[in-house]
């Protein structure tokens, strides 16, 4: 029956994938911005809404665009 639950659980990572995504503190970002990445992937609304936050909240933190650019993911006007 794990078939059947697939689209169910795919439903479940997309709609909270995002509540899973750590706070960028710290020097060092990996961990979040590999998190934003499957948010990206996921939940594209959710990414935009975080990385808009973020631009407000962690907008001097260098580090935090240096990582989720390394992984290129779409940044805006940083």
């Amino acid at each position: 029956g794990a078939r059947d639950l697939l689209d169910e659980v795919l439903d479940l990572w997309r709609r909270n994938a995002v509540r899973l995504v750590p706070d960028p503190t710290g020097s060092t970002y990996d961990e979040s911005a590999d998190w934003m990445a499957i948010v990206h992937d996921l939940d594209p609304a959710g990414y935009r809404a975080t990385l808009e936050r973020w631009k407000v909240v962690h907008r001097r933190r260098r580090n935090l665009w240096a990582a989720l650019q390394e992984r290129r993911l779409p940044v805006g006007d940083m």
